[in-house]
């Protein structure tokens, strides 16, 4: 039995056994997750965080209804601000999802998302909700009917769903009047507006994406479907998304690519209408055929003409001279497609942030994001492999053990002097080691000063249902996570790095790595001090300290969802320390080890130990300390965990503006793992889900003790368990220690049942 299986549920699998044994069933093989002394159900009805409870971050928002400060604006340091206060950054946390079905929880919905912190509500699938397209589930469009919706949305007639359109138009207004604004995907279906469910393989539309390249059919649907849904007039706000001040951003098209790009695994379906741009490129690019030959390292006589040669193979992309080639033919078709969407929409009015290309990271896609207003990114951690049910694999790996590989890469697409927002990331179910993911990226995404984290998907969820892959606000683990992140993130707990370090990037070099993006021996300096790429052309108002040439990149593992740069480790990182360390950027006793995978942020306040699975991070007004095991009692500032059955990540917050030591309310968050009810995997490491299970969420329990150093005048405090909604419920016993408070938790005695949260307050 492995350490993996005896560690999350002997006696659930037991108990399971018996079960089957008593029925006369074989034993399934297997991992089994069932309710018991190490897996108790949340009892939760009602997910809807309260008014004034400490789980209410409503405090974060701006409440001056959104747009009442004017856009929002690009400050030339990277950073975000309102346009009437051009002299305060701004950032954003964000919620990624589309608008309830159900209008009468709009309402509700909207006070939640206040009161969960978050300031920013991405709109994605807009345009699927607003032509409801999943009412065509299952159904194919022919040619002739495409044709036919097009020539309709064409003469001007109505094409979306008057009843969706209400939902959303009275959500945004809503949103509004609390203060929260909005990110916006002009189109993130496969199958534009057309009446198709773009989740449905054979529905007869070919992908939109790659289309928008070279189509015009494509880009007048993208027109026509963009312009009615941007320029309709809110009833409710009285203004269309392209006035609206309240829209911080919008992205021509949610991940996109040609379809040239290296990860296809098969390129027999070049469209045809690729091979006379193809020519018409080389014809520009070469003054002759035998100028082609000689650059394309060509020997093939039959190619006596420009007009007869073929398109580009999948090894030429990989070919030290082709591959160059390639590369400027599809970084034309890149900056001329995401200069054609923003120039749609300024002719529509919009005069606020655009973005394009969020989630490959090819060095060539760092051209075109270098004159958007606008970085936004997206990358995952354990991505279901397959299917997102039955049959989907997983991770088993953690994200600390490998120095946050996964968030390296993010990081790494931040180019100097522009704003960054990562507009979807997650640590995903059911990989075991989500418990990683709120401490590690509000940390570094505050360190990197980031201006927008936007979880995927939908964080916040009113009542509980079935947990699984991107439903954040019904895993508690994730909610939990979003606690955290926001704590270190929005609160401002965790301070930006002083300094930055900036890799020249010239267009010549972009191209000539056109597929390969930043190595792991440099995104580790995003562990150590602020990174980003300085792209020809744009020029920062803060100059970095200092430049370091790019290396030789790496390649990347990119699927139709999801893209994670190979981590690599040529040695040369250790000279990186060696010059950050001749600057002063990390001070004298800066614990950084290259050879030993220790990392620790120039401020002191953060500090990984990737071979540890460890992660602390240690402000004045949070610690937390993230770990496989707590064994040597660890400590970060003035936390200490001095005992934990399980593993976790544990998070105490001060929650009024005070230090640890000195705070009258402290909000404590314990967060370990959480499985649906008979939920079932292949084998006994949890990799491949066999059966998803069903409500209520499991929550794995576990003893913890828990101490905190405090000032000699700080209050007296009491301790209670919170319900996911932050009301409270089980007291709990604060023991005096000298020179501070211990806590001695075991979730699984808890009356009330397991929560990840627990307030101290003095009254």
């Amino acid at each position: 039995m492995s350490i993996f299986k005896r560690s999350i549920g002997v006696v659930s699998l037991l108990i399971a056994a018996h079960l089957f044994a008593t029925l006369g069933f074989a034993e399934p093989a297997g991992l089994v997750i069932a309710a018991g002394a190490d897996w108790k159900a949340l009892p939760d009805a009602d997910l809807a965080v309260k008014e004034g409870t400490a789980l209410d971050f409503s405090a974060w928002l701006d409440h001056a209804p959104a747009g009442s400060r004017g856009r929002i604006i690009a400050r030339p340091d990277g950073t975000l601000a309102f346009a009437s206060q051009p002299d305060r950054p701004v950032r954003f946390f964000g919620v990624s999802g589309f608008p309830t079905k159900d209008p009468e929880e709009i309402e509700a919905l909207a006070d939640t998302i206040a009161r969960q912190g978050y300031n920013l509500v991405r709109l994605h699938f807009l345009d699927q909700f607003a032509a409801d397209q999943k009412a065509y589930w299952g159904k194919k469009l022919s040619k002739e009917a495409q044709a036919d919706f097009d020539r309709r949305m064409e003469a001007g007639e109505p094409f979306l769903n008057a009843k969706n359109l209400d939902i959303i138009d009275r959500f945004v207004a809503a949103l509004k009047k609390r203060g929260v604004y909005l990110y916006l995907d002009a189109m993130t279906s496969w199958t534009g507006c057309y009446p198709a469910n773009c989740w449905y393989p054979e529905n007869g539309v070919p992908s939109m994406k790659p289309r928008l390249y070279y189509d015009p059919v494509a880009r007048r649907h993208w027109h026509n479907a963009v312009k009615a849904l941007f320029t309709r007039v809110n009833p409710y706000t009285k203004t269309r998304f392209v006035d609206d001040p309240q829209v911080v951003a919008i992205l021509g098209v949610n991940e996109t690519s040609t379809g040239l790009e290296s990860y296809k695994s098969d390129w027999g379906g070049v469209p045809d209408a690729l091979l006379p741009l193809w020519r018409a490129f080389l014809a520009k690019r070469f003054a002759d055929v035998a100028a082609y030959r000689k650059a394309w390292v060509l020997s093939d006589p039959k190619v006596d003409s420009i007009g007869k040669a073929p398109f580009f193979s999948k090894n030429d992309v990989w070919h030290s001279a082709r591959g160059r080639i390639v590369a400027e033919f599809i970084n034309q078709m890149e900056e001329e497609s995401a200069g054609w969407m923003e120039q749609e929409l300024r002719s529509f009015g919009y005069q606020g942030l655009f973005t394009q290309y969020d989630w490959l990271y090819a060095l060539r896609l760092y051209l075109p994001r270098s004159r958007a207003g606008l970085v936004s990114m997206h990358g995952y951690f354990a991505h279901p492999e397959g299917a997102f049910g039955p049959k989907g694999k997983t991770s088993p790996n953690s994200s600390l053990a490998d120095a946050l590989n996964w968030w390296r890469g993010i990081a790494s697409a931040r180019i100097a002097g522009q704003p960054f927002g990562v507009m979807e990331y997650g640590h995903v179910y059911w990989n075991r080691y989500r418990y990683e993911e709120g401490l590690s990226v509000g940390a570094y995404g505050s360190f990197q000063n980031m201006s927008i984290l936007t979880a995927h998907a939908w964080p916040v969820a009113l009542k509980p249902s079935q947990a699984g892959p991107f439903r954040v606000g019904l895993d508690p683990v994730a909610r939990a996570s979003q606690v955290v992140a926001g704590l270190a993130f929005m609160g401002g707990a965790v301070a930006a790095a002083p300094h930055r370090v900036d890799i020249p990037v010239s267009r010549d070099l972009a191209l000539k790595h056109s597929e390969r993006g930043i190595s792991g021996d440099q995104t580790r300096i995003g562990l150590l001090t602020g990174l980003a790429v300085a792209v020809e052309g744009r020029v920062p108002s803060v100059p970095a300290t200092l430049q370091v040439p790019l290396g030789d990149g790496t390649k990347s593992l990119d699927s139709a969802f999801h893209s994670t740069l190979v981590d690599s480790e040529s040695g040369t990182f250790a000279g990186a320390v060696a010059q950050l360390r001749a600057k002063g950027i990390l001070p004298q006793g800066n614990r950084t080890d290259a050879a030993k995978k220790i990392y620790e942020s120039e401020t002191g306040e953060i500090l990984l130990d990737a071979p540890g699975k460890r992660l602390t991070v240690n402000a004045p007004a949070l610690a937390g300390i993230c770990a496989e095991t707590f064994a040597g009692v660890p400590q970060a500032g003035k936390l200490t965990v001095a005992a934990a059955s399980v593993p976790a990540s544990i998070t105490m917050a001060a929650r009024d503006g005070k230090t640890l030591e000195l705070s009258h309310r402290l909000l404590l968050v314990v967060s370990t793992d959480a499985r649906n009810s008979g939920e079932s995997y292949e084998d006994d490491s949890g990799v491949v889900l066999r059966q998803v299970g069903k409500p209520p969420v499991l929550l794995r329990t576990g003893r913890f003790t828990i101490d905190l150093a405090r000032a000699p005048n700080a209050p007296a405090l009491r301790a209670w368990a919170l319900a996911m909604n932050g009301q409270r419920r089980d007291a709990l016993p604060v023991a005096s220690i000298p020179g501070g408070i211990r806590l001695k938790i075991d979730t699984a005695a808890w009356s009330c049942g397991p929560s990840p949260f627990i307030e101290l307050a003095e009254k």
